[in-house]
């Protein structure tokens, strides 16, 4: 119901009230310990938690969410081991906001998905074995 406010009712009142809601929603789905809302329980859900913060990010940008919203992204991949896509979130976080809080958390966590993401790589010793030869 947030998501459908946010992008069906961009100007209501309580808009600013409906972002923090949903982005605290969306960090008890990345934490991953279960927690009650309004008598529902929460799993956690790594993708549901992706949906809210692109959410924010998409409908939101300029609200005083939408950097925290975007350094979450970058969380969500990086729990989800898609270093890549983490990297390119928090890069959108120096590029869409320049005087974010959050710059230098940023760029510690581009450094260390570029470590993270290196250490993946398969190497083929068929070229080195070859070129030995």
């Amino acid at each position: 119901m947030y998501n459908k406010t946010l992008t069906q009712y961009p100007h209501s009142k309580r808009i600013s009230q409906i972002v923090k809601e949903e982005y605290e929603i969306g960090k008890i789905f990345l934490t991953g310990k279960k927690h009650r809302i309004m008598g529902f329980k929460l799993l956690p859900a790594l993708s549901t938690s992706e949906e809210i913060f692109k959410s924010i990010v998409d409908n939101a940008p300029y609200s005083s969410y939408g950097d925290k919203a975007q350094f979450q992204l970058g969380q969500v991949y990086k729990k989800k081991g898609q270093y890549k896509e983490a990297a390119v979130a928090f890069e959108e976080l120096l590029k869409n906001y320049p005087d974010s809080s959050r710059k230098d958390k940023a760029r510690y966590e581009i450094a260390l998905c570029s470590l993270k993401s290196s250490s993946q790589a398969e190497y083929d010793q068929v070229r080195t074995e070859k070129a030995s030869k």
